[in-house]
């Protein structure tokens, strides 16, 4: 009897652990079953997709938009922002797709432990999903909504493809009110933010043209709406993007990913973030009929904390003009060609290093935070590591041709709970004591080649304090990247 019942609660349990994995059911149809000819598949449009749609390497990528149609129509597109993720360390992503069969109000939570498809197993992060959960009003299970929806499912094997030992958040939007944009939006910057490296991915199609759709607005308009609902999505503007989609009906299936998305970069969930197209096309240009009544647009975005090179190459231009003319003022040269752009207007906190030929520092100032457009810090911090560093003398004309200087843009600062949660290499550190407080910038650790502890002590000195009193300080930390002349000017 009592065999009986072990083994009964064996096979129940076993049975319950079995329903918790959510098995492909798109394989074999809108992308290979087979392991091997999918990873060559997945190879090749990569592989077209650096030759065809090349991008700037991203330092900072936040969030990517990407299509979910089969492969043999969109793989070639999303293969154009996959690549820019290509071994980054990120630990999780948050997959936010659209229901395309059934009617629901609020965001459908996973009910699995983890997704498998011919490349493996991907585990869902179930810490994060139950953190949703709290906010029952939105983030819930909806019965039998996983297995029929594929806008989740397709994105699986380029993530696989691209990255190493994630777990996947996956969500499903159904009907929000504006409000609950903002709660989810909140909701989801909380795991951006809790220390996991978090990639958001949105997976969407754009218009979806032709009487099969049931929009037909006229070719010429269609594309227009597919233009500016982009611009709005590459401003990083919630409301323009929402006002397209009210005015001209556009049948974007994954527009409430968008504007989830959109609406976290209105909440500076990111800091500095900045959208890119990388890539546009439809299924037409694809099957190669141009007569095709109905077809569906497809748009690669990536939402990077970075600025465009052409932005970056400006601003060391204007940092060393600023310093040339203080030094020559008798030569002073225009700034005329100098146009702020939108990410240039923004109040972002920054330093200005600047060192010689041999690569020793000879001057870095900063602001950890501004209220000023980043264009006029940067002219701000520039004269001030020049002549205001009080560890320097003040740059003389001689010097400047050998000088190399860099930017370093911040993230906002966020406390740490502890040292130990400083990651060197990523985080920048604030250490306060006393009413005493130091800073260095996350690639100063590196630099010097010091340890946790080295680092500290050095930061501890620096405040003017003891050698070890950093185990009584608190600290903060933030991100940055930086760019800088690869020659002197």
């Amino acid at each position: 009897m009592k065999l009986n019942f072990l083994f009964f609660f064996l096979l129940s349990f076993s049975c319950t652990v079995a329903a918790l994995i959510e098995r492909a059911h798109l394989a074999g149809s809108w992308y290979p079953k087979d392991k091997e000819k999918l990873i060559q598949d997945l190879d090749q449009y990569f592989s077209l997709a650096a030759k065809k749609f090349p991008v700037k390497k991203q330092q900072n990528v936040n969030a990517l938009i990407v299509p979910h149609a089969g492969y043999r129509y969109s793989g070639l597109c999303a293969a154009s922002a996959y690549q820019t993720i290509k071994n980054k360390p990120f630990e999780r992503v948050i997959i936010i797709g659209p229901d395309h069969g059934r009617s629901f109000y609020g965001i459908a939570l996973p009910d699995y432990t983890s997704y498998e498809t011919p490349l493996g197993l991907i585990p869902a992060d179930t810490d994060a999903v139950n953190m949703l959960a709290q906010t029952k009003t939105i983030f819930k299970e909806i019965p039998n909504i996983w297995k029929p929806e594929h806008s989740v499912e397709i994105q699986l094997p380029f993530l696989q493809a691209s990255l190493q030992n994630f777990s996947i958040v996956p969500l499903i939007t159904g009907k929000l009110t504006e409000q609950q944009f903002t709660t989810a939006a909140k909701q989801l910057g909380k795991l951006v933010n809790d220390g996991k490296k978090t990639l958001i991915v949105v997976s969407s199609d754009f218009i979806h043209y032709g009487k099969k759709y049931r929009y037909t607005p006229g070719i010429e308009n269609a594309k227009k709406f597919d233009t500016q609902a982009i611009k709005a999505i590459v401003n990083e503007s919630y409301k323009d993007f929402n006002e397209v989609i009210t005015k001209t009906g556009a049948t974007i299936c994954g527009k409430d990913g968008i504007k989830l998305l959109l609406k976290a970069i209105e909440l500076n969930t990111f800091g500095h973030a900045n959208c890119d197209l990388v890539c546009f096309y439809n299924s037409k240009q694809i099957t190669g009929n141009q007569l095709e009544e109905n077809f569906v647009s497809y748009a690669g975005i990536v939402c990077a904390s970075n600025l465009t090179l052409k932005e970056e190459q400006a601003l060391l231009k204007l940092a060393k003009l600023t310093i040339t003319e203080k030094l020559f003022p008798e030569t002073k040269k225009t700034t005329d060609w100098f146009v702020p752009t939108k990410n240039m207007e923004k109040p972002l906190g920054l330093f200005v290093t600047l060192k010689t030929k041999d690569g020793k520092l000879r001057g870095c100032i900063g602001r950890i935070t501004t209220d000023q457009p980043l264009y006029k810090a940067v002219q701000a911090m520039a004269q001030a590591a020049a002549f205001h560093d009080s560890r320097f003398a003040p740059l003389q004309k001689n010097e400047l041709p050998d000088i190399k200087l860099s930017i370093t843009i911040l993230s906002a600062p966020k406390p740490a709970a502890s040292y130990k949660d400083i990651v060197l290499g990523k985080h920048g550190i604030i250490l306060e004591k006393d009413g005493k407080t130091a800073v260095y910038l996350p690639q100063v650790a590196k630099e010097q080649k010091w340890n946790r502890t080295q680092t500290l002590q050095s930061l501890s000195q620096k405040a003017g304090l003891a050698k070890n009193a950093w185990k009584n300080a608190h600290f903060k930390v933030f991100e940055g990247f930086e760019f800088g002349e690869k020659h002197p000017l």
